[in-house]
């Protein structure tokens, strides 16, 4: 089945848009940050630039990532890198951290951004074994076989954190605008 052809919003020429990608500096708690990789269009025809649907969603969570990043929270992609590194889903990953079922979609989808407090609930998770650990009890979750997943035998032991990090499928989550926070 072919694409159904796309018109221009403003001329209704088909198939006249082509697709760019471009930088917007904004204002964020009085800082300026920049949001990268905004995607429009430019209509052949009549010279516009609109933005699509699909690119309005997509620029909204690069926008909303960007503000995160400013704070010192998780990105939607490292949101979803803590989760897969827990082996978590997203209704799982509400259980165990809170937040409500549909809270862990809508941070990936950025849609809306998560607390400094489940920010650093996720991070200690993935800091501290032994605190996933208790968070999985506490939530009255399985523990042992997702946990041997994700932490191998350590899930019940002290360990070194650099050298854990160093081991093993670490997500990438930087510490750098973490240490930051107040």
């Amino acid at each position: 089945m072919a694409d159904e052809p796309v018109f221009c919003p403003n001329c209704d020429a088909e198939d006249s848009l082509s697709p760019f990608k471009y930088d917007r500096n904004i204002e964020h708690q009085g800082e300026t940050i920049t949001v990268s990789g905004l995607e429009a269009n430019t209509c052949a025809v009549c010279g516009s630039e609109p933005v699509l649907e699909g690119q309005i969603r997509q620029n909204r969570a690069r926008y909303v990532d960007a503000k995160r990043w400013a704070e010192g929270l998780l990105t939607s992609k490292q949101i979803i890198a803590v989760r897969s590194f827990l082996n978590l889903t997203q209704a799982e990953a509400a259980v165990l951290f809170g937040g409500g079922s549909n809270a862990f979609s809508k941070y990936e989808r950025g849609d809306v951004t998560q607390s400094v407090a489940m920010d650093r609930l996720m991070r200690i998770a993935t800091d501290v074994p032994s605190a996933a650990v208790w968070l999985r009890r506490a939530a009255g979750m399985r523990s042992r076989d997702v946990e041997t997943q994700a932490y191998g035998d350590k899930s019940d032991k002290v360990i070194d954190l650099a050298q854990y990090r160093a081991e093993s499928a670490w997500p990438a989550v930087p510490d750098a605008p973490y240490e930051q926070q107040p």
